[in-house]
């Protein structure tokens, strides 16, 4: 669709277009008449006498035109050089008209019609109306200006006398003008009270259903839902909405058009507000700045008017469509008004409004509104005002408003105290988006801090950030600095996160924790009011000694936060609880509740946090692709350097997700990115070391599997923290043992793992259940391995199921059980296909006895079978998916609650259509 000229004159003006009709009828007859077109900015003046002077000069009438703007106001005759220059070409007075001109363009004439020389002024007005008289003797003769209200003076009185002089001629005057708080044209107006002309002809918005017939025009911009946005975004305003229309329409041509307003809307807006009246402009500009916290009275204060002059300027927007209950349409609105202030104007507007809304005791962040855009501020309040704005802005998620704040408040601080408050507020604000940009502030904020020139609030955020970031040394220093008598408020805040992080991230130095707790009076959980880190923090301390109730603490917790929270670290701790606890499914809900508005509120960090923790989950049920497609963009958002010691958590289940699907050289290049030197000695490294552990088992590397594995093991052990819900070192180290041969080994850390299992881990007990049957008397195999796949099931662990799978076809094969052991491999490798586990299908392809080469007619019955697939029933598909998936005809009867003689009828039948004799010639893909 091409974008036109769009035209709305005559959507609802038909009885404007009826009353000039007439009027011009009357002309014609020669009274003389004079019409006045009245309306707010963008009504559609202009157009509707563009139409009538098109219709008057079909009508075979001469027609003089002028337009007056407001940078000619103060220009003398400047509408009557624009009708003199149209008249040039008119019948019986071109010879005149060049000497009037002349007239016109010297400063005698210009002197007179300012009544300087009262005698002048009236010849050169009897000259004029003499003229325009002799032109209405030829044909009738319009007269059309617009805009009057921007007229110069000596225009002005020049139009007056025309209304007076040229009555009883065919002479027909046009004027529009707009309404706005005060009387535009008072020599005008007063000529026509003079003459008993009626009052001005008042042009209004569009309806809605006014707009509607409008966009009816345009193909894809009709409909009743476009028309109801198109008018409130516009008002009805006519400019406005040829603006929004020419914006949809100058979209690409394989785009379906949408009525946002554009570049074309926002130059329509300020050209709405440059035919206003001044006064009225300037409310509007208040308006812009002002908003949201405008009031009529606080306007009138920056405007230096009165109260009474900004109301009636407010009442001419509205009135023109451009505020709606004292609001803008739309954004684009209020920037295309801010856009019509020069910068040097705007700064100071801003600033007078600070200075307002200071002394009014306005709130910190709409007073830091108007500092941020100021040039210069006034440091004796300006700077505390910043900082206490900076601070809540931080506290509520806004980090750009945040730094702006701290910029504008370091440009003009000189006290040291508030410096490093400042440096503070920069560090913990650019941790939220990344935090290795707040890691080249950490030596300067230790200095401050032996220096006693940062509060405990500043101090906390510190520590939170040091320990992040592979400096528990000073750590525990700024810890040791904080002192116990500052005051309760102040003690309370930030401490309970930074310490929260410090016992997650260290488990070794939990004692020195609580310790700290004690000496700074930070209440528990159980106390009244208690912190999402205090009940988190509780949650961790008990998650291995009272499982529900680290739950209840956990969940309670998570329920509380927020996006925009200071500290996302502890919505990642709270789910860590639940899944070493053995809560995965609760995890992945409050993990994705929180994930949907940590995007929509730009939360960088903790996006990638809960991004992180996802892929741990949908790992653990094998979704491999999607757990991969987390940790990447996790690590996209914050590089490898911003991770700090939480880099560990992300590698591992990149490198486990790469060893399982196969892609041996994605995993060698993760293990290859620098992680930090202390990472091995905290809950992290354990995981490190489980992933690398598993990634050299996978490549045959047994010696440097057993190596990681049993230092994984040993460092869970001396961190405190030897939960298998943190990681099952056991398990790895046990399958390690067997790659080895060394089945007892394996068998006892298995063994060992299960007793420490709780019934609510079904995962891992399923886990150990599988690594002790493989380790275990084969005949004591199958029924292990089938306790551990119904396990496995319920956890929907479907790698692990998969594997199980693989297990019992590799005991029915030593058992004899060809066919059997053929028919549960399948099963086990459609799982692993669907998983997309590549490593786990190459393990079972090269482990697996040679199948013998099948006849020739086997591969005809294939093909007999994929064409008499699709003539199955939907009772058939379903028995059928299930036997080839492994299952017995008596466990199929139980899950579809049918017989065991139904299953095998129907298996009967599916062996006639498909021509085979036995359920091992089944093709996988009917699973």
């Amino acid at each position: 669709m091409s974008a036109m000229k769009v035209c709305t004159t005559l959507v609802e003006r038909e009885r404007q277009t009826r009353h000039l009709a007439e009027v011009f009828d009357a002309c014609v007859a020669g009274h003389s008449p004079v019409a006045v077109l009245s309306g707010p900015p963008g009504s559609g003046k202009t157009a509707l006498l563009g139409w009538f002077r098109d219709l008057a000069a079909r009508e075979g009438a001469s027609v003089l035109g002028a337009a007056a703007s407001p940078q000619e106001r103060d220009l003398p005759l400047g509408v009557v050089d624009q009708l003199l220059y149209d008249a040039r070409s008119l019948a019986r007075v071109a010879e005149r008209i060049g000497p009037l001109m002349a007239e016109v363009a010297a400063d005698s004439w210009h002197d007179a019609m300012l009544g300087a020389e009262q005698q002048s002024t009236a010849r050169a007005l009897r000259r004029l109306c003499s003229a325009f008289a002799d032109v209405a003797q030829v044909a009738p003769l319009v007269i059309a200006v617009d805009d009057t209200q921007h007229a110069d003076l000596a225009s002005q009185q020049c139009l007056a006398s025309l209304i007076a002089r040229l009555r009883g001629t065919r002479t027909m005057i046009v004027l529009t003008e707009g309404d706005g708080p005060a009387p535009v044209s008072p020599l005008i107006h007063a000529a026509l009270r003079r003459n008993g002309e009626a009052r001005p002809l008042r042009l209004a918005p569009l309806s809605g259903q006014g707009v509607a017939t409008l966009l009816d025009r345009f193909p894809g911009l009709s409909g009743a839902e476009r028309a109801g946005r198109a008018h409130a975004v516009t008002g009805g305003n006519p400019l406005l909405l040829r603006a929004l229309i020419e914006d949809a329409l100058a979209m690409p041509p394989d785009q379906e058009p949408f009525l946002v307003p554009g570049e074309v809307f926002a130059h329509a807006f300020r050209a709405c507000l440059r035919s206003a009246e001044p006064a009225v402009q300037a409310v509007a500009q208040a308006f812009a700045v002002l908003e949201p916290a405008f009031a009529p009275a606080r306007a009138a204060r920056l405007l230096d008017t009165t109260q009474e002059a900004v109301e009636r300027g407010m009442a001419a927007l509205t009135r023109a469509g451009l505020l709606d209950a004292g609001r803008f349409r739309c954004r684009q609105a209020r920037a295309a008004v801010l856009d019509t202030l020069r910068p040097d104007e705007l700064a100071e507007m801003h600033a007078a409004a600070a200075l307002l809304a200071y002394r009014d005791r306005e709130p910190v962040e709409a007073v830091s509104r108007h500092l941020v855009a100021v040039d210069r501020i006034e440091p004796e309040w300006a700077v505390p005002v910043l900082l206490e704005a900076a601070e809540q802005a931080l506290a509520a998620g806004d980090a750009e408003h945040a730094l702006a704040c701290l910029r504008q408040a370091e440009s003009a601080c000189d006290d040291c105290g508030r410096q490093a408050r400042i440096l503070s507020l920069k560090a913990r604000t650019k941790w939220r988006s990344d935090p290795s940009a707040a890691a080249p502030y950490l030596p300067d904020l230790v200095a401050a801090v032996r220096d006693g020139r940062l509060g405990t609030r500043q101090c906390a955020a510190l520590v939170h950030a040091l320990y992040w970031h592979d400096r528990p040394d000073l750590g525990a220093e700024v810890l040791d600095l904080l002192p116990a008598s500052v005051g309760a408020g102040e003690r309370a805040e930030g401490l309970d996160e930074a310490l929260l992080w410090t016992a997650f991230t260290f488990p070794q130095q939990a004692a020195a924790v609580r310790a700290h707790r004690t000496r700074l009076g930070l209440r528990g959980a159980s106390a009244n009011g208690a912190t999402p880190a205090a009940l988190v923090a509780a949650a961790l301390a008990t998650a291995g000694i009272d499982g529900p109730a680290a739950a209840a603490a956990a969940e309670e917790a998570l329920h509380r936060m927020r996006p925009g929270g200071e500290y996302p670290t502890q919505a990642y701790v709270a789910l860590q609880v639940l899944l070493r606890i053995g809560r995965p499914d609760a995890a992945a809900f409050w993990c994705d509740a929180l994930l949907g508005p940590a995007i929509a509120a730009d939360e960088t960090t903790l996006e990638a946090l809960l991004l992180a923790v996802r892929a741990e989950i949908v790992l653990a049920k094998g979704d491999l692709a999607a757990s991969a497609a987390d940790a990447n963009k996790a690590l996209d958002l914050i590089s490898i350097r911003g991770w700090g010691l939480a880099a560990g958590a992300v590698l591992a289940t990149l490198v486990m997700t790469a060893t399982e699907s196969g892609r041996d050289e994605d995993a060698a290049r993760y293990l290859g990115l620098p992680v930090p030197a202390g990472m091995m000695r905290t809950v992290f490294g354990l995981r490190y070391l489980f992933a690398r552990g598993l990634y050299y088992l996978a490549a045959g590397r047994v010696g440097d599997a057993l190596i990681d594995l049993r230092e994984c093991g040993q460092t869970a052990v001396a961190l405190g923290c030897d939960m298998p819900g943190v990681v099952p070192w056991r398990l790895g180290l046990a399958a390690a043992h067997l790659a080895a041969e060394e089945r007892e080994c394996a068998a006892r850390l298995a063994a060992e793992q299960l007793n420490m299992l709780a019934p609510e881990h079904g995962m891992l007990r399923g886990r150990a259940l599988r690594v002790l049957a493989c380790a275990g008397e084969p005949k004591h195999r199958m029924t292990m391995l089938r306790e551990a796949i119904e396990l496995l099931k319920g956890a929907e662990d479907w790698l692990e199921v998969a594997r199980a799978y693989a297990d019992v076809s590799e005991t029915l094969d030593a058992s004899g059980e060809t066919s059997r052991a053929r028919l549960t491999l399948r099963t086990a490798r459609t799982i692993a296909r669907q998983c997309q586990a590549i490593g786990l299908l190459r393990r079972m392809s090269a482990g697996v006895p040679a199948v013998p080469a099948v006849p020739s007619t086997v591969g005809a019955q294939a093909c007999l079978v994929q064409s008499a697939a699709p003539e199955l029933s939907d009772a058939e598909r379903r028995i059928v998916g299930l036997v080839v998936l492994g299952h017995t005809n008596r466990e199929i009867a139980s899950a579809l609650w049918v017989t065991i003689s139904t299953v095998e009828q129907h298996l009967t039948r599916v062996y006639r259509k498909l021509g085979i004799t036995r359920r091992a010639e089944l093709p996988e893909a009917l699973a």
